[in-house]
């Protein structure tokens, strides 16, 4: 998705909220500053719906969700909210509570870079997922080459792995599952 800054004004968090209530586009909103988000290319959406698909089925043996694009994430509460390309929760709170507008505890996020957005989901974007008590996984998935980068939460330490062979699987053991790199791309590149 490209980030485009809206006017200069500084928005409370309940303007924030009636501003989503009443837009048809979606806003990131970043410590009172609110960002359009912009239409992503074919590819992008492609990349999305593969991986969603792929982690709804591979996920269907436990109580998890699989969302895409159209959830926002609570960052730092009041603070800072996103929409990430693709998100999975299996917090029991996240899934009961059905009036929420936000998924807090997620354990898997994804990121489809492209050339707007890659520095701020490498850079700012990833400082505050991995700082989220629950998330497991975090991948950054490009949609101009086969190549993704996932960072694994485990205990106190991230360990960075990178899968560019059709032919690879991702391992989320933490969650019991993998997926091949094939099954996000499609043909190669």
């Amino acid at each position: 998705m490209n980030a485009i800054k809206e006017e200069q004004k500084i928005y409370s968090f309940q303007d924030y909220l009636k501003l989503e209530e009443q837009s048809q586009e979606k806003h990131d909103f970043f410590f009172g500053e609110v960002y359009n988000m912009a239409g992503g290319t074919l590819d992008h959406n492609e990349i999305i719906l593969a991986l969603a698909r792929a982690f709804y089925n591979s996920l269907s043996h436990i109580k998890c969700k699989t969302y895409a694009n159209e959830v926002r994430l609570e960052l730092k509460a009041n603070e800072f909210y996103v929409y990430p390309d693709v998100l999975v929760t299996c917090d029991k709170n996240d899934l009961s509570n059905k009036e929420s507008v936000f998924i807090q505890n997620p354990s898997i996020i994804v990121e489809v870079l492209s050339d707007c957005t890659e520095l701020y989901d490498r850079n700012i974007k990833k400082h505050y997922y991995l700082k989220l008590p629950s998330l497991k996984y975090y991948l950054l998935v490009s949609q101009n080459e086969t190549k993704v980068e996932m960072f694994e939460k485990i205990e106190n330490r991230i360990e960075y792995s990178f899968y560019e062979n059709p032919d690879e699987f991702i391992e989320f053991q933490q969650l019991g599952f993998n997926i091949k790199v094939t099954d996000i791309f499609g043909l190669p590149f």
